[in-house]
């Protein structure tokens, strides 16, 4: 065999080796392409399932286990038309007492999962605010302002969920008036809260983690 017979045979070689390498490496990629892929689906569905749990915790989470959120949910998901304007001039009213301005009715019709869930926060934040300007005593401000928002709030839920029998406002003064909140109900009421809002801080936390590993996976998205 020749020099030039030797070379090329060399040469063969090597191109042959270099095309088995090639079709190793793009076998090797197309696995991890895959195995990525089922990776980015597993974690989108679990995406998905975290942000249902995170706006279900949002609209669960409102105090002494009542949820005005799941009521304002149920309102808006129903597709209410003219013949619920009365649960939306109560919606109104409880969201404008929650927030300290005016919230119009229009604007109570359009509420999506984000404004319900900000509006539980701002509640909760309003109840803890009441108890710690001394909403326990009959005679304070803060126990005649406890008094008007939860009268507002059940005047709402009755109207979300049909209930014809809906107290009236002086009749929910005169049991709430009666009421003597200790510092044991003041404690659940807060310890629920704080629950709820650890769950989905927790679920954040994940929801983050999540995106993130999301974007690792499939850095083009």
């Amino acid at each position: 065999m020749s020099e030039t017979e030797a070379e090329a045979a060399r040469l063969k070689k090597v191109q042959d080796k270099n095309r088995r390498n090639q079709r190793k490496f793009r076998a090797r990629q197309k696995e991890k392409l895959e195995s990525s892929e089922a990776q980015v689906r597993e974690l989108s569905e679990r995406l998905a399932l975290l942000e249902r749990e995170k706006v279900e915790l949002e609209l669960r989470a409102s105090a002494l286990a009542s949820s005005a959120g799941g009521a304002v949910a149920a309102g808006l998901l129903g597709g209410a038309e003219d013949e619920d304007a009365p649960y939306f001039d109560s919606l109104s009213a409880f969201v404008s007492k929650v927030r300290g301005e005016p919230f119009p009715r229009e604007a109570a019709h359009n509420m999506t999962f984000k404004d319900v869930a900000r509006n539980v926060e701002m509640y909760h934040t309003k109840l803890v605010q009441l108890f710690e300007d001394g909403a326990e005593n009959p005679n304070s401000e803060a126990h005649e302002q406890l008094v008007d928002l939860l009268a507002l709030k059940y005047a709402m839920l009755n109207e979300a969920t049909g209930n014809t029998d809906t107290p009236r406002l002086a009749k929910w003064q005169s049991i709430l008036a009666a009421l003597d909140l200790g510092e044991e109900q003041k404690q659940r009421l807060l310890a629920a809260r704080t629950y709820l809002l650890a769950q989905m801080v927790e679920i954040i936390q994940e929801r983050t983690l999540i995106i993130s590993m999301l974007q690792t996976n499939n850095p083009i998205a």
